[in-house]
Parts: C-alpha cells; structure tokens; sequence
C-alpha cells in the first residue's frame, strides 16, 4: 500500500486503465507477489525508474508469471518487477525509452506488459505499432525446461502473442479488454499477420526478391497517414535498407510515391508486385534470369499481333475502323467534368476496396471469436472432483458385493435350479446318440399302433 501511495503522488505519469490497487492483476498472482520476499526487497530498494531497469537487466531470464511453472505458487522476478514499476507508474518518455531499450529484450517486454495490464485499449495499438513486425533476434519467453528446451520467440511474434484476443499467459489470467476496443485492435492484429505472410512469401521467392531489391523498380506499396487509412498506391524503390541498419531479417524498402512525391520507409509485406505492369515485370525478371533480353521471348506471331493491334486491326475492315474512329473521338471530346469524375470513381474504388477488406477482417475476427467460444463449450467445466470417505466406502461396498442399494450391484446367488426351464425340458441334456435315437423312435411307434 505504501508503494502504491508512491505512485499516486507522482506527476507526468501515464494514463491508468482500471484500478491503481490491483492494476488488473489476477487476484490469486497479486496476493502471492505481495507476500513474495524478493517483491518486499525491490519495494524497499528500488525507487525510482532507472534502478528498476538495471534489476531487470540482471536478474530477469523469462517472462512468465511463476518461477517454476504454473504448479508453483512462487512469483517469477519479472513479474515482481512488473508489480514495482507499476507502483511506480511510468512516464510516456520512460516507456519509449523501455521499449526501445537495446541491452535486454526482457527489459522491453516488461514494458509491454506494463501496456497490456494498465494502457487504455484505445492507446495500445499506437504504441506497439511500430514493433509488430520486429523479426531480426529470438529470446526464450519460457524458463528451460527439464531438457533444456525454450520457448523462443521474436520481439514481434511475443507482441502478437501478448495482445491476442486470449487472455491465458502461462498460467495467469490477463485482463479481458471491452469488446469493441478489443475486435478494433484484433483487426489491426490480423493485418500484420497477413503482412508476415506476405514478408515471409516475398522473403522465399528468389524471382520477387531479385525484383525488389533492384533501385528503381516499380512496385505497389501500402501507405497511410492521421487522413488516410491503408491503401495500395504505385511506388517506386528509392533505396534498400540492409537487415543491420533496419533491425529484421528482411530487408525494408525508402520508396517514393509518384501520385504524391512523398517518400517512406516500408517493410518487405508492405510492397507487392506491380498490378498493371505484371507482364512486362515477369517477362523482364524471368530474362534476367535467365541471361537473355525480353525481346528474344517475342516470336513472330506476337509481334504481328501487336503491329496488328497498334494499326487498329484488319486493314480491310472499314466499318471496324469507323466504329473505333468514332470511339475514339468521343473519348477524346470529353469534358474536365468527365475527368474528374473519373477522378473520383478511381477514389471510391480505392474507398471500396478498404471497405471490404476491413469487413473481411472483422468477419474473420469474429468467426474466430466464435470457434474459441465453441470449443470452450466443449471442455470440461470443472475438474473431477477427489473422492472422499463416504465415495471410497461405497466403492469398496461395490467391489465386494456387499452394498443392495447400488443398481451396479453384483445379483444374488439363490437357490433355484436353472437347468430346467419352464416346461420342465433339461436344459443341461447331454447330446443323444444314434441307438437312444432309435430306442425313442421305436418306442413312439408301438405307442401310436397300440393306442392310435
């Protein structure tokens, strides 16, 4: 409590999502932090943002909740540390400087899990924007186990892991963020999945990566703004930023917008292909694979198709070459009105476009929403519970025979004798020979002369 007073008078801190007592923590991983020695002991050492940093630095090695697993009822370090800083509560510049901190990943996902427990849902995707995509280094997020193996991940994939629509860590229960906030921030979640698939099917294509590597290629590229959402505009490649200097495995890309002269930085799932000018790009790629020029891919046929093309067709046809004459006036003749509707239907394709993939999204989001619902149904609710004195007694009752009242019950040995049945046939009859069969023949038939 007095360090949670600590906090309450400082000045310049964060905005604080829920209560500043529990600070969203699981009851259960809250009570065993307070009482934890090593929590007391950061409580009354560590005072201020700097000291907290440096204890992390050297003594954090995973970043799940328990020491030794979800069985322990001990607190990991890194949780104890959490607990402290968020007593302490952090400054906007503070936490920058912890997710950009370049001596320990586990300093930086301190601070995102400072973001997941206490950051308004509605901050949260601007300020882990900017690493969703981090792929260059792995870390072990779990303690080794008893063959040494690790759970490892990149700074992006723990990100997407943390900020998921489930709320299960390693045997903790993270706070549940309200629907809407939560299925806004899921969408932009699965845009950056597909972006990874799109970087991870670019990265394994020699053919697309010779293409994007080359400066002045053109190629479409995603790009938006305060203004303006996720769109695809044509680009040009400026510049190729090697894996050292943009930290990622795969290369990113300073690309120049012509529409608008702008210039930014853009990551490998960002860029794709160009729409319009895919037959020239293929055809280019594939000869300079090859070692040949594009021309030499042109046989005779294709170039009198184009000659063709280019003449407007068969020379001898009039009436085709009229009709495409007065086509073409017409387009030509028409108004700046003309145009600039045009203008406005490509904007409102564009528009469309966004639409239906944001609505393809979300439908995604929610299908997914309830597939998790489903097989939660399925699991059991509560576990099987252990049988006491009064369960075990019965049972032992069962097994030998001695409980009436159980409908399991083994049947009562009684007295009658079953080897007859109703009529009084022996039941248990020995197999008759061929001379008993004879005898009982013979006797059948003095029987019905004698008496009829």
């Amino acid at each position: 409590r007095v360090a949670v007073e600590e906090g309450r008078n400082s000045k310049g801190k964060m905005p604080l999502w829920g209560s500043d007592e529990s600070f969203n923590l699981n009851p259960m991983l809250l009570n065993q932090i307070s009482s934890c020695p090593y929590f007391l002991k950061c409580c009354n050492e560590l005072h201020d943002w700097n000291a907290i940093v440096d204890e992390i630095y050297y003594e954090v090695q995973h970043v799940e909740p328990w020491a030794a697993g979800p069985g322990s009822k001990v607190p990991s370090s890194a949780f104890c540390l959490l607990l402290r800083l968020l007593t302490l509560r952090c400054s906007e510049k503070q936490m920058q400087l912890l997710l950009d901190h370049p001596d320990s990943p586990y300093i930086r996902c301190i601070g995102f899990l400072y973001l997941r427990y206490i950051c308004p849902p509605q901050l949260i995707w601007g300020w882990i924007k900017p690493y969703i995509m981090e792929d260059n280094d792995t870390f072990a997020v779990m303690r080794s186990g008893k063959g040494g193996n690790k759970d490892e991940m990149t700074m992006g994939q723990y990100i997407r892991f943390l900020f998921d629509s489930s709320c299960e860590y390693y045997g903790t229960r993270l706070p549940r963020i309200e629907s809407g906030s939560a299925r806004a921030l899921q969408v932009q979640l699965l845009r950056a999945s597909k972006l990874e698939e799109r970087a991870q099917s670019h990265y394994s294509s020699r053919v697309k990566m010779d293409y994007f590597t080359t400066v002045g290629n053109k190629i479409r590229a995603l790009y938006e703004d305060e203004d303006n959402p996720s769109t695809w505009y044509d680009a040009v490649i400026d510049r190729v930023l090697e894996t050292e200097s943009c930290k990622s495995r795969k290369p990113k890309f300073i690309v120049t917008f012509p529409t608008y002269g702008n210039t930014e930085t853009v990551t490998l799932g960002e860029i794709d292909m160009p729409k319009g000018d895919s037959k020239h790009t293929r055809t280019s790629v594939f000869s300079r694979e090859r070692g040949t020029k594009a021309s030499r891919h042109l046989d005779t046929e294709e170039r009198r198709y184009v000659d063709r093309n280019r003449l407007g067709g068969d020379v001898g046809n009039y009436k085709d070459r009229k009709r495409r004459h007065d086509y073409n006036s017409r387009h030509e003749n028409r108004s700046a009105s003309d145009r600039g509707y045009r203008m406005h239907s490509s904007f409102n394709q564009k528009e469309r476009y966004r639409l239906d993939e944001e609505k393809e999204l979300m439908n995604e989001v929610l299908q997914r929403e309830r597939n998790r619902t489903t097989t939660e149904q399925k699991r059991p609710r509560y576990a099987s519970r252990v049988e006491g004195k009064k369960e075990s007694f019965s049972k032992n009752c069962n097994d030998n025979g001695d409980d009436s009242r159980d409908s399991k019950a083994k049947p009562v040995q009684s007295n009658w004798d079953d080897s007859f049945d109703g009529k009084g046939n022996d039941l248990k009859a020995k197999k008759r020979t061929s001379q008993d069969l004879a005898a009982i023949a013979e006797k059948k038939r003095k029987l019905l002369s004698r008496y009829g």
